[in-house]
């Protein structure tokens, strides 16, 4: 904590999406580039195959955030090459 004053910088879930689970996250943009996202994920992912049984988990970014998509990698996720409307 910079300044002393607990804060959220952002949110990690899983949710129900159709027929299978989705990985979706956000973070502020003061929290953007310290690797946050990707330790958020690695124990998001965790708690979806172990926890919660999970055999399939799914996640997208948007075009226009392919730091994103770097995190997903790291995660795991293979990219599919689908670009896909998304709703925010």
């Amino acid at each position: 904590l910079e300044s002393g004053t607990p804060e959220i910088i952002g949110g990690i879930g899983v949710h129900p999406e159709g027929d299978h689970y989705e990985l979706g996250y956000w973070l502020t943009p003061h929290a953007w580039g310290r690797g946050y996202a990707t330790e958020a994920g690695r124990q998001m992912v965790q708690i979806a195959r172990y926890a919660l049984g999970l055999k399939r988990l799914s996640a997208g970014h948007f075009a226009d955030n392919p730091a994103s998509g770097r995190v997903l990698t790291k995660l795991g996720f293979t990219p599919t090459g689908r670009v896909e409307p998304q709703h925010c």
